[in-house]
Formats: C-alpha cells, structure tokens, sequence
C-alpha cells in the first residue's frame, strides 16, 4: 500500500487477527510473514480453542452489526456510515444525507 495508507481496523476484529494484519503491513517486506509462516499461523489458530472462541465471538458480534445495519436502512433510515470499517478509536466516520 502506499505512502504508509492503511485501512481502518475494525475494532470488533480479535486481537490476534489485527496482530497479524499489522505484520502484513509492515513498510519492510521483508518483516512481512511469509506464506509459509501465514499457514503455520493459520493451523496453530486451529488447534487453538481460545483464539477459535475469539474468532467465533468476534465473527457473531460483526453479523449482529451487518444486521442490524441492513434492518436500518430496510426501514428507510437516511443515517448512513461513511465506512463500513470501525476506526482503532472507537470513532466512525458518519454522513447524514
């Protein structure tokens, strides 16, 4: 990505989720995981029940947010998110029409 631009992370994402986004991020490629060690991350989330409890609780809680977002405009709300992504703040960007 350039000029150090990197989306919002959404704060309902787990923690090792976001660790590991930060890494592919890095500005050093070569202090990015490899495809290797991303698939050795992946299967030690597998085996893992915490991080798979973290992953299935964060999953729940972002369908409950898509939901509750589709209800609202299904309803007519003219309120609409300027990103569909939560800032690391804790802040959202909204524009009302």
């Amino acid at each position: 990505m350039g000029k150090d631009l990197r989306p919002p992370v959404n704060k309902e994402a787990t923690s090792c989720y976001v660790k590991l986004m930060r890494e592919c991020w890095s500005k050093e490629p070569n202090s990015r995981p490899s495809a290797e060690k991303l698939c050795e991350i992946f299967k030690k989330w597998q085996d893992d029940k915490n991080i798979l409890l973290e992953l299935n609780k964060s999953e729940i809680k972002l369908e409950n947010i898509e939901k509750s977002y589709a209800d609202m405009v299904s309803k007519g709300s003219k309120f609409h998110p300027h990103t569909n992504s939560i800032i690391d703040s804790g802040l959202q960007n909204m524009t009302m029409y």
